[in-house]
Protein backbone atom coordinates (compact mmCIF):
# COMPACT_ATOMS: atom_id res chain seq x y z
CA UNK A 1 0.00 0.00 0.00
CA UNK A 2 1.36 3.04 -1.08
CA UNK A 3 0.94 6.43 1.94
CA UNK A 4 0.46 9.89 0.06
CA UNK A 5 3.24 12.27 0.15
CA UNK A 6 0.88 15.06 1.80
CA UNK A 7 -1.39 13.93 4.68
CA UNK A 8 -4.97 13.84 3.48
CA UNK A 9 -8.37 14.33 6.26
CA UNK A 10 -8.28 10.57 6.18
CA UNK A 11 -4.86 9.58 7.01
CA UNK A 12 -4.97 12.79 9.53
CA UNK A 13 -7.91 11.15 11.14
CA UNK A 14 -6.02 7.78 11.23
CA UNK A 15 -3.04 9.14 13.12
CA UNK A 16 -5.66 10.74 15.78
CA UNK A 17 -7.33 7.93 16.50
CA UNK A 18 -4.27 6.06 16.84
CA UNK A 19 -3.24 8.96 19.57
CA UNK A 20 -6.34 8.26 21.38
CA UNK A 21 -8.99 10.59 19.87
CA UNK A 22 -12.23 9.08 20.02
CA UNK A 23 -13.01 7.75 17.03
CA UNK A 24 -16.78 9.13 16.82
CA UNK A 25 -14.99 13.02 16.95
CA UNK A 26 -12.60 11.66 13.96
CA UNK A 27 -15.68 10.93 11.89
CA UNK A 28 -17.81 13.86 12.60
CA UNK A 29 -14.97 16.20 11.59
CA UNK A 30 -14.11 13.94 8.77
CA UNK A 31 -18.03 14.26 7.53
CA UNK A 32 -17.85 17.69 8.41
CA UNK A 33 -15.61 18.18 5.49
CA UNK A 34 -17.90 16.95 3.02
CA UNK A 35 -20.88 18.44 1.04
CA UNK A 36 -24.25 16.88 1.61
CA UNK A 37 -23.92 15.53 -2.24
CA UNK A 38 -20.22 13.78 -1.31
CA UNK A 39 -21.61 12.18 1.89
CA UNK A 40 -24.87 10.97 -0.14
CA UNK A 41 -22.43 9.87 -2.71
CA UNK A 42 -20.39 7.63 -0.22
CA UNK A 43 -23.16 5.16 0.33
CA UNK A 44 -22.34 3.83 -3.15
CA UNK A 45 -19.69 3.30 -3.49
CA UNK A 46 -17.66 3.67 -7.18
CA UNK A 47 -18.94 0.13 -8.52
CA UNK A 48 -20.94 -0.19 -11.41
CA UNK A 49 -24.40 -1.70 -10.85
CA UNK A 50 -23.75 -5.19 -13.16
CA UNK A 51 -19.93 -5.71 -12.23
CA UNK A 52 -20.71 -5.36 -8.75
CA UNK A 53 -23.92 -7.71 -9.04
CA UNK A 54 -21.98 -10.35 -10.76
CA UNK A 55 -19.15 -9.95 -8.13
CA UNK A 56 -21.77 -10.65 -5.10
CA UNK A 57 -23.28 -13.79 -6.97
CA UNK A 58 -19.68 -15.14 -7.59
CA UNK A 59 -17.88 -14.03 -4.57
CA UNK A 60 -20.66 -13.44 -2.44
CA UNK A 61 -22.07 -10.73 -0.83
CA UNK A 62 -20.28 -8.00 0.65
CA UNK A 63 -16.49 -10.08 0.92
CA UNK A 64 -15.22 -7.90 -2.34
CA UNK A 65 -14.11 -4.76 -0.68
CA UNK A 66 -15.24 -1.71 -2.91
CA UNK A 67 -13.15 1.65 -3.39
CA UNK A 68 -15.66 4.94 -1.71
CA UNK A 69 -14.72 8.53 -2.36
CA UNK A 70 -11.89 7.48 -4.32
CA UNK A 71 -11.62 10.50 -6.62
CA UNK A 72 -12.62 13.19 -3.97
CA UNK A 73 -8.84 13.41 -2.90
CA UNK A 74 -9.22 11.41 0.13
CA UNK A 75 -7.32 8.75 -0.26
CA UNK A 76 -9.06 6.43 2.21
CA UNK A 77 -9.07 2.53 1.87
CA UNK A 78 -11.69 0.12 0.55
CA UNK A 79 -14.52 0.45 2.54
CA UNK A 80 -16.96 -2.94 3.26
CA UNK A 81 -20.49 -1.04 4.37
CA UNK A 82 -21.71 2.27 4.32
CA UNK A 83 -22.98 4.17 7.59
CA UNK A 84 -26.27 5.57 8.61
CA UNK A 85 -24.14 8.74 9.54
CA UNK A 86 -22.95 9.34 6.13
CA UNK A 87 -26.52 10.57 5.17
CA UNK A 88 -27.22 12.43 8.06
Amino acid sequence: MSTPSSPTPFSAAVAAVRDGRPLDEAVDELLSQLTREERLWLLDGDLPFWPGMADMLTNGYNLTPSRWAGSSGWASPACCSPTARAAS
